[in-house]
């Protein structure tokens, strides 16, 4: 029969004495204690009585019917154990508050159930976080068919409205059209005019081609910056392409007196265009940039800087840059192709207000509705701007500052400074997703992208896809920069419109390089592409000043048809023979009428080298100390 029975909690002083006793007498002290301090609950017959109580299991007591041995113990004996350890609650945890039939049947006492250890309850992460701005960041995903449709390119990229181009000048002609060459040509030699007068040789188009070509070659042997007589001198380190295309004093005063634009209304134009002086050779230039080819997917915006240390009313100093002093410009390339789509002068302080948003815009305003992806870095991206360039049909990807308002407080750096490297977190608010990830300890990195709406993370890296693919996209613009340093036609300057031409130069050689390559796969093998790209370049456009110089090389020095050999050019010692018709004894006359001019109103007293006829200087290309008609060269 079960004993009905209360616990009660036995004093300490009672269980210290209980455990000091090893002789089993425990039991009658036990009982004869508890009489005093604790109330008793008898069976109604006396024999068996157990203290009662109000909280048996706090103190960890455990009755057991069995003694160390394993055997049985008596039927009203309970023993007390003050072993708090924590194998006692694990290894006889029990959820059951009933006693055992199978002792109640015996006699025996059955076990009390155990309360169960409570873990310290977790800290509930938020779901939603609130930006200083008004936006709402989630860590849930949005559903796939709530997203629009985003990076569909609706033509392939590649060359386009080239023509019948196939020789390397032909591709450079492109972006240095006659327009812009005639304008050149044009203002150089009212330069010349108005500082040497009549002692000013005027510059022909085959001359400047050939002060072109030069500057090239000069870019490609690294010695831009090399004093330009060194190359004119005999001796070992003379330059014989230089030698036999024209004079030192030549080459210099050509670039001397080198103009874009018309000096009497300049100062007109500046007044509302700080870019006047190069303005209209610029934009020429970049319109041609954009007609001749298509871009792919990725673009990249991002600023460049070109040393310059002389006077300019909007030069720069950035001291991350290497050149630290120097004129900016923004640039939008396409990263994969390394080509240059657009350009603008950053031209100081004018409107910053959200000068990144309408630095992107602008650059990319030709691709919008192309669903083409734009990749920038924390100067420009913004979720303003993600979401305009989200309404024309163009993708956003790039690195975001901490310090923007969009960013919520739990993506900052100090909130970071707690997690293990390598971790990554994701938030999600409609088309823009927004990833903070650590690559070491108290270092954070923030990417702000329209074009992903997962939480993809590499397998191999362990890092976002996002990371990756901006990784792959963001060196457009660095990459040309690259290029346009190893061979640099840049001479030393004071003029900041002609360290604005020499850029353009550079811009013209790589765009040109990457549409002949791309008409021309596997021209040449890709290691020294580049180099024989501006060697054959550089040869096209000096060629016809080498072919002048060479058939009429009565007149030059001994070293110049020395150098002539060298390139390669044979030289002809004797003039060629004059038409039986048109003999004359120049001898005898000293002027006469140009044979070209209509009426014969032009009378002058210069004499083609090679039909030996009078040719005034309309009509004739000087080639110092040579004259050679338009006829002659084939230019009627």
């Amino acid at each position: 029969m079960a004993i009905p029975m209360m616990l009660t909690k036995v004093p300490n002083h009672i269980l210290e004495e209980s455990s000091d006793d090893d002789n089993g007498d425990s039991d009658g002290s036990i009982h004869s204690n508890i009489s005093e301090t604790t109330e008793i609950l008898s069976d109604g017959d006396g024999d068996n009585e157990i203290p009662a109580g109000d909280d048996y299991s706090d103190n960890n007591e455990e009755e057991s019917g069995n003694d160390d041995d394993g055997g049985e113990g008596d039927d009203d004996t309970i023993t007390i154990n003050d072993n708090d350890s924590d194998d006692n609650w694990d290894d006889n945890e029990s959820s059951d508050d009933t006693t055992n039939d199978a002792d109640s049947e015996d006699g025996k006492v059955g076990k009390p159930a155990k309360r169960q250890r409570l873990t310290p309850a977790q800290p509930t992460l938020p779901t939603t976080y609130k930006a200083k701005s008004g936006h709402t960041w989630s860590v849930d995903q949005p559903s796939p068919a709530r997203l629009p449709r985003s990076n569909i390119l609706r033509e392939a990229s590649g060359p386009r409205n080239i023509g019948g181009a196939t020789s390397i000048l032909e591709f450079w002609k492109m972006f240095f059209p006659e327009r812009i060459l005639d304008n050149i040509l044009c203002y150089t030699n009212e330069q010349g005019v108005r500082e040497r007068g009549r002692s000013w040789v005027k510059l022909v188009m085959m001359e400047l081609l050939t002060v072109l070509g030069l500057l090239y070659f000069l870019g490609l042997c690294k010695a831009a910056h090399d004093q330009v007589r060194d190359f004119w001198k005999p001796g070992m380190f003379a330059r014989p392409v230089c030698q036999a295309a024209m004079k030192a004093d030549r080459f210099q005063e050509v670039l001397r007196m080198m103009r874009f634009d018309d000096k009497a209304t300049r100062q007109q134009r500046k007044a509302t265009d700080k870019f006047a002086p190069i303005r209209d050779v610029f934009d020429e230039f970049v319109n041609n940039c954009q007609k001749y080819f298509n871009p792919g997917e990725n673009m990249t915006v991002d600023d460049e800087l070109v040393a310059f240390r002389g006077i300019c009313g909007f030069r720069q100093y950035m001291p991350q840059k290497p050149a630290r002093y120097g004129i900016k410009f923004w640039v939008c390339t396409d990263s994969t192709h390394n080509y240059v789509t657009n350009i603008q002068p950053y031209l100081g302080k004018e409107n910053q207000t959200k000068l990144g948003k309408r630095v992107v815009l602008d650059m990319v305003r030709p691709l919008f509705k192309t669903g083409r992806n734009i990749t920038t870095d924390n100067h420009f991206t913004s979720c303003e701007l993600a979401e305009e360039l989200l309404q024309e049909d163009l993708t956003l990807l790039g690195t975001i500052k901490g310090l923007r308002r969009e960013v919520p407080d739990a993506f900052k750096l100090e909130a970071s400074k707690k997690r293990e490297a390598r971790s990554s977190k994701f938030l999600f608010a409609g088309p823009l997703t927004l990833v903070s990830y650590v690559p070491r300890k108290n270092k954070s990195v923030l990417l702000l992208s329209s074009m992903h709406h997962d939480s993809a993370i590499n397998d191999t890296t362990s890092k976002p896809e996002m990371i990756h693919d901006y990784m792959h996209t963001k060196a457009g613009v660095d990459t040309i920069d690259q290029m346009c340093s190893v061979y640099n036609v840049a001479r030393i300057t004071r003029r900041w419109p002609m360290v604005v031409f020499y850029h353009i130069m550079n811009l013209a050689a790589i765009n040109a390089y990457t549409l002949y390559g791309l008409k021309n796969p596997g021209w040449h093998p890709k290691g020294s592409a580049r180099s024989a790209f501006l060697s054959q370049l550089a040869k096209e456009l000096i060629h016809p000043q080498y072919m002048l110089r060479a058939c009429n090389a009565s007149r030059l020095a001994r070293r110049t048809r020395t150098a002539l050999e060298i390139v390669g050019y044979e030289i002809q010692h004797h003039r060629q023979p004059l038409p039986e018709t048109d003999q004359l004894s120049h001898s005898r006359l000293k002027n006469g009428y140009c044979f070209l001019c209509e009426g014969g109103k032009g009378r002058t007293t210069k004499v083609c080298e090679s039909c030996r006829r009078f040719a005034c200087g309309k009509h004739t290309t000087t080639s110092r100390p040579v004259h050679n008609c338009h006829e002659c060269l084939g230019c009627n």
